[in-house]
């Protein structure tokens, strides 16, 4: 075997005693500890609720890690080939103890130790496993982007880790901006990427195709070579239990097992090399800041450094204004906007509506008077339905105009946004010596979901089958008061629909803001932490 990553790790080990941060002396450690024993981080990444945990149980063919409909993993979870079923849980103080499989979750889990209040520092899983290559190690990380913040931190702070990695999207929803953001942070640290699209047994061929396709899209700009791999991580896990080949070839896991063979196992040791200078050469660009920010603190003076630093502090006094107000005035002129174009153009769409309900009286009028229960009875379902669907497609036909409404309003103010950054970091690359971040304020991801009609049902059919009960009235005056009393509904319907479907807009071109807004939040925080 080529010694080059146990000899890289021997080097690394004597580089230990000589760095002077503990952070630094635990990485360096990690490191010199995964080249002597050869072992490569598969890290399985993604958004909560992803499908991570489930994808790395089919991956070595027995559910060993907790799964479930909310946000679970907590901890940083390594899972390797063994002799035998094991976990064991290393905590913050630095002991460690072996606890039953079955026991896990009790340590790794949001829902069994919340905020890790067991103070857990990572789990190592074995399993007797021939699908896990030797020295092919998966780490199960916490979700992003839950409410849980503390978990979207842990997974943050592994990515430097993460040698190889496997970042898992769904096909409901697609990729969002957030995950774009992570994903592009995960680029710059694994030496491998592949993205796994999960839960396509949910979805039809050509759906799974359409998000395959818009995923290519949005990733084209930042990880253009990077492959995109469609599975069902669930459907893999029980045909590997059940020993159902038919289960194992639909759900796609086999792909994912051959990249591993191929583009990991394979080559795990110029992977490692290489993630080991990636490393170092991230820790040396670390150490220069820090002496660099050293030098220039050594050389200026006590006064010019406190003005200097009350410069900087005015500075981000006067963004975090920006941002406040830019919320305030983002959400008014959004909600003043979007007013005006629906005001504008929801008259129409209510004329549509009655000139569709009014073909209704003649129906009732025509035909015996055998046939009017079953008229009355078509009649109902096909004013609900009708209705229905032409608010929905007028929604559809309205939904890029008020984008572009949104659009221009988001646009002004994430240009400012964008100048106020540039401004803060010259500053501090000015006045603090701080190198420039060269943050770029992201465009949003484009929009894919479409707004959704929810209308409480008027009893139509209820209604006009009690007008059934007039047909008995003599000759044509109980037709004539079926379209009398129908026609006094239908314009009230309309209206009802209309109103649900005004509704229905502002709270998908809210969402919408919402999301825009959270990327620019993103983009401020980024900037602020890493000045701050």
């Amino acid at each position: 075997m080529d010694t080059t990553p146990t000899m890289l790790g021997a080097l690394l080990q004597q580089l230990e005693p000589l760095l002077t941060t503990t952070a630094a002396a635990q990485r360096v450690h990690a490191l010199a500890d995964r080249l002597m024993r050869t072992t490569l981080n598969v890290a399985v990444l993604g958004h909560f609720k992803r499908g991570k945990s489930t994808l790395v149980n089919a991956l070595v063919g027995y559910p060993v890690l907790p799964m479930g409909m909310v946000p679970l993993t907590a901890i940083v979870t390594y899972v390797e080939a063994g002799p035998a079923f094991s976990a064991a849980i290393t905590f913050q103080d630095g002991h460690t103890a072996v606890v039953p499989i079955e026991q896990l979750r009790e340590y790794i889990t949001e829902t069994e130790n919340p905020a890790n209040a067991k103070r857990v520092a990572a789990a190592v899983v074995q399993v007797p496993t021939a699908r896990l290559p030797h020295g092919i190690r998966l780490v199960d990380t916490p979700g992003i982007g839950s409410t849980y913040v503390h978990n979207t931190a842990i997974a943050r702070e592994f990515v430097a880790d993460a040698d190889v990695a496997l970042f898992v999207l769904s096909v409901d929803p697609p990729m969002s901006a957030e995950e774009r953001a992570f994903l592009e942070e995960v680029a710059r640290f694994a030496r491998r990427l592949l993205i796994v699209l999960n839960k396509i047994d949910r979805y039809s061929p050509a759906d799974v195709a359409d998000v395959i396709t818009f995923t290519r899209k949005v990733v084209a700009d930042r990880v253009p070579a990077c492959p995109i791999l469609p599975v069902s991580a669930l459907l893999a896990l029980e045909g590997r239990i059940a020993g159902d080949a038919a289960r194992i070839e639909q759900s796609g896991i086999q792909a994912i097992e051959q990249f591993l063979v191929q583009e990991v196992y394979q080559a795990r040791e110029a992977l490692l090399v290489s993630a080991a200078v990636n490393q170092l050469h991230m820790l040396i660009s670390e150490a220069e800041q820090q002496r660099q920010a050293t030098l220039a603190g050594l050389a200026t003076s006590r006064e010019e450094l406190t003005r200097r630093l009350d410069m900087f502090r005015q500075r981000v006094a006067e963004l975090d204004v920006l941002r406040e107000e830019r919320d305030a005035l983002l959400r008014v002129a959004q909600a003043r906007l979007v007013d005006q174009h629906l005001g504008s153009a929801l008259p129409a769409l209510r004329a549509e509506l009655l000139a569709l309900a009014n073909q209704l009286p003649a129906l009732i009028m025509e035909g015996s008077e055998r046939s009017l229960r079953a008229q009355v009875r078509a009649g109902g379902h096909w004013i609900v339905e009708t209705l229905r669907s032409t608010t929905v497609a007028w929604m559809q036909r309205e939904e890029p105009a008020l984008l572009d409404v949104l659009g221009a309003i988001t646009e002004r103010y994430r240009a400012a946004l964008q100048r106020a950054l540039d401004a803060l970091q010259a500053l501090a690359q000015d006045v603090l010596a701080v190198p420039a971040l060269q943050v770029q304020v992201p465009e949003p991801v484009p929009v894919t979901a479409h707004a959704r009609l929810q209308v409480v049902d008027e009893p139509v059919m209820l209604e006009l089958l009690s007008m059934w009960l007039m047909s008995h009235l003599p000759g044509r005056i109980g037709r004539w008061l079926i379209l009398w009393r129908a026609q006094r509904r239908l314009e009230d319907y309309a209206d009802r629909m209309v109103g649900s479907a005004r509704y229905a807009l502002r709270q998908w071109i809210a969402e919408q803001l919402e999301e825009r807004r959270a990327v620019l939040e993103s983009a401020v925080s980024a900037v602020l932490e890493a000045l701050t």
